[in-house]
């Protein structure tokens, strides 16, 4: 398996340009093509122009002529961030009155990986909330990489911090991540509270992965720390930073109720707090 096809979501945030470069640095590395996605969302119904008013009509076509060249002045500063990058094989797609949610899912069904933004509460151009990464990826069945929106290092991750917990959703995670793992130069696996794992028996826990990788050619350190329920987010984050990797894998929690998807705290937590790139996958 290898990336041969990335897809990247393109915004007016300043954090766009960052997902830009990462993305254009890894189709370089995998030779893949790339796609950047804009998503304008639909216009809320309390604004919509009403009945056959001419004003009403022309406030509409105002917006929506806005919203094109919006579209066309980030198709140009994508592909010219892409040439600068080293890469000149970039697609590009517009969304016009659709969620980002649906547009990602939908598109990132055809592609390898989708890179991501994280939400930025300090920027009104961070459209995109805070669980949007986790919920693309359950979505569209695709692993999303969410590049955090300040302080990321551009290029190849060397280390790397698998979080394992041996569920189905952490074994998605590592086998979608498989090519960043054998080009890594150290891989390390964190195991958290590995007496709750669904193991034969607890010793499996981090040595059964750590063999797995072997066979794949990839050589990983198994670390083990306990932790209580709610702190596996802030522990996740604490050692990442301890152990001094570039990115993280790890499952994207989630489970049905009344129809929405409610993301594990562990989930939510990295989402939220993560200074370095994540790969998530469900």
């Amino acid at each position: 398996m290898t990336y041969k096809t990335i897809l990247v979501q393109v915004d007016s945030s300043r954090a766009s340009d960052i997902r830009i470069d990462y993305a254009t640095s890894l189709a370089a590395e995998y030779e893949a093509h790339l796609i950047g996605l804009y998503v304008t969302a639909p216009t809320p119904l309390g604004i919509m122009p009403t009945g056959h008013s001419i004003y009403g009509q022309q406030i509409q076509d105002a917006r929506d002529q806005a919203m094109r060249e919006n579209a066309n002045s980030l198709c140009l500063r994508f592909e010219d961030r892409v040439k600068q990058g080293g890469w000149s094989r970039p697609e590009w797609h517009y969304e016009a009155e659709e969620t980002w949610e649906r547009a990602a899912a939908l598109r990132g069904r055809y592609c390898d990986l989708l890179v991501v933004g994280q939400h930025d509460p300090d920027d009104p151009e961070s459209v995109t909330g805070a669980d949007f990464p986790a919920d693309v990826a359950i979505a569209a069945g695709r692993p999303s990489l969410v590049v955090p929106h300040a302080n990321c290092t551009v290029g190849r991750p060397r280390r790397i911090l698998v979080a394992w917990n041996a569920s189905r959703e952490a074994a998605r995670a590592v086998a979608d991540s498989l090519p960043l793992l054998r080009r890594a130069e150290r891989v390390q696996v964190l195991v958290v509270n590995s007496e709750h794992f669904p193991t034969v028996n607890d010793a499996q826990a981090g040595e059964g992965l750590a063999r797995y990788l072997a066979r794949q050619g990839i050589k990983a350190q198994v670390v083990k720390q306990s932790a209580s329920t709610a702190d596996v987010g802030d522990v996740l984050m604490s050692r990442a930073l301890d152990l001094d990797v570039e990115m993280m894998v790890m499952g994207a929690y989630g489970h049905s109720r009344l129809r929405e998807i409610v993301l594990g705290g562990a989930t939510r937590a990295v989402l939220r707090h993560t200074t370095i790139p994540v790969l998530m996958a469900h």
